[in-house]
């Protein structure tokens, strides 16, 4: 079976909305102000890079160009300035 890989991409960062809903949840539950925060902070990190996932699979954002732009943001200016 031959998958696309703005499928995978989707179903990944599915899969990782669902795990910090299930954190967000502990975190609920959490007894502990530095524990409820943690899983916050976690369940948030996660969230951001399924947001990744997503752009990356409709082909949003290019994965080099974001790899780019994190990393190296004054050689990334001048690339695209050239």
């Amino acid at each position: 079976m031959i998958t696309s890989v703005a499928g995978e991409s989707g179903s990944r960062a599915q899969q990782m909305r669902d795990q910090a809903e299930k954190i967000e949840q502990a975190a609920a539950r959490a007894t502990g102000p530095a524990e409820r925060r943690r899983l916050k902070d976690k369940a948030r990190r996660i969230l951001d890079q399924s947001k990744k996932e997503s752009e990356r699979g409709s082909g949003d954002i290019e994965p080099h160009m974001t790899a780019l732009h994190m990393y190296r943001p004054v050689a990334a200016r001048a690339i695209l300035s050239a």
